[in-house]
């Protein structure tokens, strides 16, 4: 289904929600856009052109709850939630004090401490110069994570693979 606003997304909810399906999954390629659809439903809503203009924090606070209720909602109809990002390389400072560059999703800071905590896999995904492959723990300069802990640093990205890992058929 191609998304383009906020409603599109909240009317396939509502459809998911009360109609007889065989999904298992959904897929959000690309979060960030579900993201700034929700930030542009909240302006046009508020009568504002941009968050910060609603005063006091209120419009990030007001995004941020329902970013999250609404990534919690697809998954209390019985649906997997499957996140895509773009990576971006950011300089922050690390546990140990120091800067360095690191590699996280593309969502601005605190949507993405969102999105990552609800998570079991966060995969970062390239290529080892031959095939592509999946980061599944994380290091100093990369967000990666494996809730399960099953899986091995460095994953082929392939499905049968991925679940042979887990054990599972």
């Amino acid at each position: 289904v191609d998304i383009k606003n906020w409603n599109d997304l909240t009317e396939l909810y509502k459809t998911l929600k009360t109609s007889e399906h065989n999904y298992k999954f959904i897929v959000f390629d690309l979060i960030s856009d579900i993201y700034y659809y929700l930030e542009d439903y909240i302006c046009e809503t508020n009568g504002v052109k941009a968050i910060a203009d609603m005063g006091y924090g209120k419009g990030f606070q007001e995004v941020r709850r329902i970013f999250q209720n609404m990534l919690k909602s697809f998954n209390s109809i019985g649906l997997n939630v499957c996140m895509i990002s773009h990576s971006e390389t950011k300089e922050r400072e690390c546990d140990d004090g120091i800067k360095r560059v690191y590699t996280d999703t593309s969502l601005p800071a605190k949507p993405n401490g969102i999105a990552c905590g609800l998570c079991d896999f966060i995969f970062y995904v390239h290529s080892d110069g031959k095939n592509r492959v999946a980061r599944t723990k994380p290091t100093k300069t990369i967000n990666a994570g494996d809730r399960t802990g099953r899986l091995p640093e460095i994953v082929p990205l392939n499905y049968g693979e991925i679940i042979k890992c887990l054990g599972q058929k």
